[in-house]
């Protein structure tokens, strides 16, 4: 677990370097997802939500589901169904063909 914590304490710092160094490059968003998974493993989920829904909103369309998917993930744990059940209605909504279109069906099962 030690090394687990080292590596992503490395990778927060490079990602926020990288976006820091680049932030006027449009792949910050890369970089932005890697400090959403960091503070995601580090149990920060409200944070990591909320980067997934900033990175959702400034990413190419066809990468966003997973990015929506993974806010409404997060919110799940942290009791916010409301938000988490948006999150996964986007999914449903605009991208009716998607791959992660029966996760987010799932996951709304899963809230009621």
């Amino acid at each position: 677990m030690l090394l687990s914590d080292r590596l992503v304490r490395l990778g927060s710092i490079f990602f926020q370097r990288y976006l820091d160094d680049y932030k006027d490059r449009d792949l910050t968003y890369g970089a932005k997802s890697g400090l959403a998974a960091c503070a995601e493993q580090k149990g920060e989920l409200a944070k990591a939500a909320d980067q997934y829904w900033a990175v959702y909103q400034s990413i190419p369309d066809y990468s966003r589901p997973a990015h929506g998917h993974g806010r409404g993930a997060l919110l799940s744990p942290l009791r916010q169904f409301g938000e988490g059940q948006t999150a996964y209605q986007v999914i449903l909504d605009k991208y009716p063909d998607n791959t992660m279109v029966a996760e987010a069906k799932r996951r709304l099962a899963e809230m009621g």
